[in-house]
Formats: C-alpha cells, sequence, structure tokens
C-alpha cells in the first residue's frame, strides 16, 4: 500500500487511522510508501515516481479537490496503474470528470452521504433540494448540514432551553430515525463523533458513479483490481 497524503491535520489523521487498522488487523496489508505533499502543489512527479519504485498494489491519498485533479493528471501521465486506487474524499466531483475525463473511471471514494442511497427520505430530500435550490445536490455535503441542524433542533426542543450546556446534555441523547445518512440513523457516541458508516462510490465509465458501500445500499459491484485501459 502506498500512501501520499496532504501535510495537514487531517492527513495526518487519515494515515494513522490506517496504521491503526493495520495494527489491528495484521497480515492484510504492508505500507511501502508514507509520503507528505503540500496543499495546492503543481508537481508531484517526485512522490509519483516513489510509488511507481515502490510496486504497491494499493494507491490512496488524502487530497483537496485541486490536488485530487493534479495529482491524478500526473499519476495518468506516468502510467502508473494499482489494483485500486483512492484520493479520501475526492473521486466523483464533476469537476474531476471534466477535468480528467475517462482516467477517472474506477477511484474509489468514501463520503458522508450520497443522493442515490436508496431510502424514501433520501428521495424526498432531493425533491426538495432541487425545487428550492433549482438544481440538485452536487456533493455530500447538503444533506449532513440538514441533519446537523435536525438534530441541533431536536436538542434544543428536549432541552426545553437556550442553555449551552442543557443544548450538549441533549444532544448526547439525539438519536434521528430515519436519518438521511447512511444506516438511517444519527446519533453520537460518547466521544462525540457521529455513529454512521461511510459511504464508498466507485466511479464507472460513461460518468456513472456507484454505491458500493454499504452493501444493503449498493447501486453496483466494485470493480477491482482496476482494469487496465
Amino acid at each position: 500500500m502506498a500512501l501520499v497524503v496532504e501535510n495537514t491535520d487531517h492527513g495526518i489523521d487519515y494515515v494513522n487511522g490506517i496504521q491503526q487498522w493495520i495494527e489491528e488487523h495484521p497480515g492484510y496489508f504492508t505500507i511501502v510508501v508514507n509520503e507528505k505533499f503540500e496543499l495546492n502543489s503543481t508537481d508531484f512527479s517526485g512522490l509519483l515516481q516513489k510509488v511507481q519504485a515502490a510496486n504497491a498494489d494499493i494507491f490512496l491519498s488524502d487530497a483537496h479537490l485541486p490536488d485530487y485533479i493534479t495529482m491524478h493528471r500526473q499519476y495518468t501521465q506516468l502510467g502508473l496503474h494499482h489494483q485500486m486506487i483512492s484520493y479520501g474524499a475526492r473521486g466523483p466531483e464533476a469537476d474531476a470528470r471534466k477535468a480528467l475525463g475517462d482516467a477517472v473511471n474506477y477511484i474509489f471514494a468514501g463520503i458522508w452521504w450520497s443522493s442515490r442511497l436508496p431510502y424514501p427520505q433520501v428521495k424526498q430530500f432531493v425533491q426538495d433540494y432541487t425545487a428550492f435550490t433549482g438544481h440538485a445536490p452536487d456533493s455530500w455535503y447538503a444533506a449532513p448540514a440538514y441533519e446537523a441542524v435536525r438534530a441541533l433542533a431536536a436538542a434544543i426542543e428536549q432541552a426545553g432551553s437556550l442553555d449551552h450546556k442543557a443544548i450538549r446534555d441533549a444532544l448526547r441523547q439525539v438519536d434521528l430515525k430515519p436519518s438521511l445518512l447512511p444506516g438511517q440513523e444519527l446519533k453520537f457516541q460518547q466521544n462525540g463523533q457521529v455513529k454512521a458508516p461511510f459511504v464508498i462510490v466507485q466511479n464507472k465509465p460513461d460518468g456513472k458513479v456507484d454505491i458500493v458501500y454499504p452493501q444493503d445500499s449498493a447501486t453496483g459491484d466494485p470493480v477491482a483490481p482496476i482494469p487496465r485501459s
């Protein structure tokens, strides 16, 4: 596994999470490249040459959209190929497809929501959002933001007060069902984080994007190893 991540707290957390999973599941993966880059970089050739020399099976990066587009363009120009590729939450954006065309085919992305989730409440949300804004949700941001406001409103109602401590305590008890989030439930764990699975999507030819995880929400099968073009 080759890791090339942005030199930010987010990138470091990304690597730490992968390393923790590897330690907890020995025998599956070995990290053969672990490199960082600065945001808004223009030349990834040196890092990608290290990736190429390592002959890894999987290439993982954590990148903002501009770096994803630049890096993957150079990845393609160098003729690199891996059995699986992911740029973290990047992958299905229309801007990337416009800039890179078929080069984005088969890239996996881990996101927090998709308008393709097969829940009635998601279908209704997309209809309402489109009617209100004039366009369908173009990313995963809209629905989690909407659910965050719903959770806050529920906590304020439960607290019966605008006191911030009372609202915080009430948020610990929030349990929204059915939610727009994957798993159809929004509640918080003891550490304050939302408990919900990621949505794993994969770009497919002809501009298609499939949900491949969770399995009960899948709109298509994952394709791996990635075929050579």
